[in-house]
């Protein structure tokens, strides 16, 4: 039995139809990819001019808002990915002392002392605080500066060097995390080359070390 031949409008209907089920095909395959990319990387807003990118990690309930800028540093500019663990819209109600980033930044410190009561509930958090302040300040971050971690006071079975507000100078520069009834940054009263980074509980700690790395970034 032999097949019967298409008419040359046939054949252009079926074509078109193949045409628009690929197309169709690449609409639903483009959808299904953005709410997959939203599910990673979410979405995509600006703050104070630059952009950040609200990212969860595969595997975690962990939720980073990795912010892209250039950076101006010691009259070098670089464009940075800074990572936050909170959203930089809803910092604007931590208090910072208007000299804290002079005071961090001027002059430039020949080393950075991040120290902390060795007794602090929730230590992982105030680890997380100094570990994020650290990336941003050390060698491998956007400052570049020679960091190290310490206690304000000495406890039996610590090693770690002790440092507080007293040892602070112009050349040394001590970042002190503290729990307070207040969450916000600022600068000793007695030792101008002491910064105070505090909060009311563990979440509000990270906050204000997220606050601090914007000042020290003068976003």
């Amino acid at each position: 039995m032999s097949k019967k031949r298409l008419s040359k409008g046939e054949k252009l209907e079926r074509g078109a139809s193949w045409v628009i089920g690929v197309i169709l095909l690449a609409i639903i395959l483009v959808v299904v990819i953005f709410f997959v990319r939203q599910k990673l990387y979410g979405p995509v807003f600006k703050y104070k001019g630059y952009q950040v990118t609200k990212v969860m990690p595969k595997g975690t309930s962990a939720v980073i808002y990795s912010l892209r800028a250039p950076i101006r540093i010691y009259a070098s500019t670089k464009t940075y990915h800074i990572n936050l663990y909170n959203d930089p819209r809803k910092l604007k109600d931590i208090e910072v002392e208007n000299t804290t980033r002079e005071v961090l930044l001027d002059p430039k410190p020949k080393h950075v002392y991040l120290t902390f009561d060795p007794e602090l509930p929730n230590q992982g958090y105030v680890g997380l605080a100094t570990t994020e302040i650290a990336r941003i300040l050390g060698y491998n971050g956007v400052f570049q500066l020679p960091v190290s971690g310490a206690v304000t006071k000495k406890v039996a079975g610590l090693e770690n060097k002790t440092v507080t507000c007293n040892d602070s100078d112009e050349n040394n520069l001590v970042i002190e995390f503290r729990y307070a009834n207040e969450t916000k940054i600022f600068v000793d009263e007695h030792y101008w080359r002491c910064v105070i980074v505090q909060g009311t509980n563990k979440d509000e700690l990270l906050r204000a070390a997220d606050k601090t790395i914007l000042t020290l970034l003068g976003i």
